[in-house]
């Protein structure tokens, strides 16, 4: 019995594939096709330019050239995300491997992304907090390098 499964992209399947060669040998790689089609003929030269190069030039039309890969004019695309998320405490790494998965990998997937994550932290106890724990928990922030300035205890 086999089963087919359809990729949203081609993001996903070469991901997919990267990781299942990944785990069948470490010594084999994975180079996409188009990397792979250089002959003895073509080592030395400059290749031609592929669709998307910088600089790519297309006729259009009226016969003018036209700039491949460079957006219409139109409204302005959103240029930042930020989001909070509260993170299951039964199954945290459950919860946070899907929010890897389906928000930051999916964020990093456009070009010149800069992604930061942080992880806030936020714990109350009515009748407060022991001095050995208070002890505990502040060396090991400090061990894990938590900024001094938004760490602390209060009351």
């Amino acid at each position: 019995m086999s089963t087919c499964q359809s990729f949203r992209d081609r993001v996903v399947l070469d991901s997919a594939i990267r990781d299942a060669i990944g785990k069948l040998d470490p010594a084999f790689g994975c180079v996409p096709m188009w990397r792979s089609s250089i002959n003895a003929q073509s080592v030395g030269r400059p290749r031609p330019p592929l669709p998307g190069d910088a600089g790519d030039q297309t006729r259009v039309g009226d016969g003018s050239t036209g700039d491949v890969g460079k957006p219409a004019p139109g409204p302005r695309q959103p240029r930042r995300f930020f989001g909070s998320v509260e993170i299951d405490l039964d199954r945290p790494v459950k919860s946070f491997d899907a929010i890897l998965n389906a928000v930051v990998m999916e964020l990093q997937r456009t070009q010149g992304a800069k992604v930061k994550l942080t992880l806030e932290i936020e714990a109350e106890a009515a009748s407060g907090f022991a001095e050995g724990d208070i002890g505990v928990v502040r060396d090991n922030a400090r061990q894990l390098k938590f900024k001094p300035e938004s760490t602390g205890f209060e009351d």
